[in-house]
């Protein structure tokens, strides 16, 4: 993913900074295992990369993303968590000036270690960023144990655009242990979810059909998926030494046919054909002869001057969710599809 990470002027970071609210949420106490490992970089791009963990169970491995049924949803592209206690923010803050490097304060916007000071070590710092942040005095060194600071992280599975910067503007900010969430995207349980969300990983849809070559117009082909391959796949994500967690898991629900023609008939009508018993749709065997398959296409017109139809086989994915303190709820369906090239031949006598 592309960070647009832009360097702007002093007077142009005051302006930002006239916008920040003081009011924040910890629930992290001295920042514990959130910053293990952490030590002088967690201003540096690198720290645009969110400390929480993704553990992965259930299911066959796949490679595949679910997509949101509802367009209208998307996985948070970014968040506000734990990024250093006041002595790792000192720290850092002078680890910067010996390097002469940039911190970032959010997730595009570039801060060098002079900046950092004028608004942070001195409580009579001049200037509208002295007003703004001169009441936490020294990095707020004397609430060490009593609260974090803030920044914002991006959303590693999603791709970002112009919009989402407007999301996570809040530059680094102080949050004292136990305040309430003072943005909603603000780290929550429900933030871990979605983002649980955006790292499901599923199987390709690989559908197996009878017959499993040319079809041949007016004889049902049988289409099914192996069961064993697609049951639910469950992610969680974690913020180490916050007792934040979230569990997302996504559960086969049915499979939609598409035959790439208006000149087919489906089974069932509606082309969605149910997961039962861990299975959708049913292998064909011998003897089942013309009959409608459980789960199939009939196509009515050959390919030989049109080329080969495009079945397209989507399978739909049910998500729920539960996290820390009890939270729960459902997430919209996603949905992971596969194209299949048809070639379909006029009537033979055929045997099967």
């Amino acid at each position: 993913m592309k960070r647009r990470l832009r360097a702007i002027s002093a007077l142009t970071v005051a302006l930002v900074f006239s916008a920040w609210h003081s009011t924040a949420r910890a629930d992290v106490g001295d920042g514990g295992d959130v910053l293990s490992g952490i030590h002088a970089s967690h201003l540096t791009a690198e720290a645009t990369q969110t400390k929480v963990k993704i553990s992965r169970s259930g299911g066959s491995p796949g490679t595949g993303r679910l997509t949101p049924a509802n367009p209208d949803w998307t996985p948070p592209p970014c968040w506000y968590e734990p990024m250093a206690t006041p002595k790792q923010f000192k720290e850092n803050v002078q680890e910067l000036k010996k390097t002469g490097g940039l911190g970032l304060v959010n997730t595009s916007i570039r801060w060098d270690a002079k900046l950092f000071e004028s608004s942070y070590k001195k409580r009579n710092a001049s200037g509208l960023l002295g007003q703004e942040f001169s009441k936490y005095g020294n990095y707020n060194i004397s609430q060490q144990g009593k609260g974090m600071w803030y920044r914002a992280v991006l959303n590693p599975n999603v791709e970002t655009g112009r919009d989402d910067d407007l999301i996570c503007t809040e530059l680094i900010h102080w949050i004292p242990n136990g305040s309430p969430p003072p943005y909603p995207e603000s780290i929550s349980p429900k933030i871990l979810a979605g983002y649980a969300y955006s790292s499901v990983r599923i199987p390709g849809t690989v559908v197996s059909l009878n017959p499993d070559g040319r079809q041949t117009v007016n004889l049902p082909t049988w289409i099914w998926l192996d069961g064993a391959k697609f049951t639910p796949v469950s992610v969680t994500a974690s913020l180490p030494g916050s007792g934040l967690w979230a569990t997302t898991t996504a559960t086969p629900v049915g499979l939609h046919l598409d035959p790439g023609t208006k000149d087919a008939d489906l089974s069932p009508s509606s082309g969605t054909c149910p997961m039962h018993d861990g299975q959708i749709g049913q292998p064909y065997t011998k003897g089942s002869g013309l009959k409608p398959p459980p789960c199939g296409v009939t196509y009515r017109h050959s390919t030989a001057h049109t080329g080969p139809y495009r079945l397209k086989a989507t399978l739909t994915w049910r998500v729920s969710w539960k996290g820390s303190g009890g939270a729960g709820g459902t997430l919209p369906e996603g949905t992971f599809g596969t194209g299949i090239p048809l070639h379909v031949q006029e009537a033979q006598a055929v045997n099967r």
